[in-house]
């Protein structure tokens, strides 16, 4: 079963948020903090978009793994990452709400099974659009051991 948990945290300054909810201007920066859990695989990050713009977070790269094949050990390199790509902005249907389109990815290689050691790779992606009220949470997924918060 897969555990999946994103806590994506939306913070500006105080001055810059009320100003910004008030005359819904551009310019406020959004920091979005994640942790993400499947399968035994953890990564957690943060980075910061501007108010209608993209922010992409994208952390990985090949990890070697040795295998025994019939013709001897070996070295495989097998791919890993972390793909967190969002839009963020404040949302026209109340004060204080932002608006959030995202896209998630955690892939990597987990415990070795069988007699050759094979390293299956765990992949898990999903992407939604939400509204969510900055301070509070909001579970995305909550479904056959997949779970996936934000707030």
């Amino acid at each position: 079963m897969i555990k999946l948990l994103l806590a994506a945290l939306l913070a500006a300054p105080l001055a810059a948020a009320d100003k910004a909810a008030s005359t819904r201007s551009s310019g406020v920066n959004f920091k979005i903090s994640f942790k993400i859990r499947s399968a035994g695989l953890e990564r957690a990050g943060n980075f910061v978009v501007l108010d209608g713009e993209q922010g992409n977070y994208t952390s990985g790269g090949e990890q070697p793994h040795e295998v025994e094949t019939p013709r001897g050990a070996g070295v495989e390199y097998k791919k890993h990452a972390t793909i967190v790509n969002c839009v963020a902005g404040w949302d026209e249907s109340g004060p204080n709400r932002v608006r959030m389109s995202c896209q998630f990815e955690l892939s990597g290689a987990l415990p070795p099974v069988g007699k050759l050691g094979a390293r299956p790779i765990e992949t898990f992606q999903f992407q939604t659009a939400f509204v969510l009220v900055p301070g509070k949470t909001l579970a995305l997924i909550d479904h056959d051991g997949r779970y996936l918060e934000v707030g």
